[in-house]
């Protein structure tokens, strides 16, 4: 069973969404300003990307309980974190953690295409499997 892949953005910055859409064309991009109880991820194949606020390490927990596979990429809106709270955040499961602004955008695209090829070598291995 093919699942269709898609990125979700969690997060309230509009123009973050607009990047993502207009720089991976190759993927839908939905948007939630918060985490959407009913998001439901039993499909393995997404990325989502996690604006971080206030609740946002919480949410990451909360995703990774649902759906350990799926990739979560966060990006933090001030860089005086703690580095307790950073290296938790690893340790809970996130793919990568960046601030915005972001210095090198490209960052993000590049490890969300990482994310898509890794997702694929999964989806394969899955497939033969299965056979």
């Amino acid at each position: 069973m093919h699942l269709p892949r898609e990125l979700i953005y969690i997060g309230s910055d509009k123009l973050q969404f607009a990047f993502l859409q207009s720089n991976l064309p190759e993927l839908p991009v939905r948007w939630h300003s918060e985490f959407p109880e009913e998001l439901g991820l039993k499909n393995w194949n997404r990325i989502v990307v996690l604006d971080v606020g206030a609740q946002g390490f919480d949410v990451l927990l909360k995703l990774k309980q649902m759906n350990a596979g799926v990739p979560v990429i966060l990006l933090a809106d001030h860089d005086d974190l703690p580095i307790t709270q950073i290296s938790n955040a690893f340790y809970d499961g996130a793919e990568l953690m960046l601030h915005k602004p972001l210095a090198n955008p490209a960052v993000l695209i590049d490890c969300i295409r990482d994310c898509c090829r890794r997702l694929d070598h999964w989806g394969r291995l899955l497939i033969q499997h299965a056979q």
